[in-house]
């Protein structure tokens, strides 16, 4: 067993690691979203007031769109904001539950892992450009192993974390 002090300690580490990775990438996510909002607004005044359209706003658009929600799944983790069906778990008895948490938490690391790996080959392997912007299709892929990555440290701090800290009773731990 570990002594008390030690896990107090580990905890408070990956408290400050899980803040630190969601303050970070939302704070990417902030300056991705005004810079999507600003080319939109750019396209729509160009297409629409000045009667010559930019032929890249749309696209680039898209791509911040998609860098966005990459990035943002690991806010999404550390909240716990994910998909999940509450009920169903919570009607179990408490180890129950808690082995199908741990369950699913490792369907999830695979998952993310196999999207890491698949990621990283598809933005390594590409050979594609984008139509209207001078960029390699391998900065935008890149998004997907960046966000899934995130998102892994994100799950493994709350496996830590729930695994170090004694179970109440409440179900909070699922």
């Amino acid at each position: 067993m570990l002594d008390k002090g030690f896990k107090e300690k580990v905890l408070l580490v990956m408290d400050v690691i899980a803040k630190s990775l969601e303050f970070g990438s939302g704070c990417f996510c902030v300056l991705l979203f005004a810079g999507m909002t600003a080319v939109t607004l750019l396209g729509i005044l160009f297409r629409y007031v000045m009667s010559s359209p930019f032929e890249w706003t749309e696209e680039l658009a898209r791509f911040l769109l998609l860098s966005i929600c990459f990035l943002a799944l690991n806010m999404a983790m550390k909240r716990k904001e994910h998909i999940a069906i509450p009920g169903l778990v919570e009607r179990l008895p408490r180890l129950a539950a808690k082995g199908i948490g741990y369950a699913v938490d490792a369907q999830i690391a695979l998952f993310l892992v196999l999207l890491i790996k698949q990621g990283t080959l598809m933005a390594d392997r590409t050979l594609m450009s984008a139509s209207t912007l001078p960029i390699s299709m391998k900065w935008v892929y890149l998004f997907v192993p960046l966000g899934a990555l995130l998102t892994l440290i994100q799950l493994v701090i709350q496996v830590v974390k729930k695994s170090l800290k004694p179970s109440g009773g409440d179900g909070s731990e699922v």
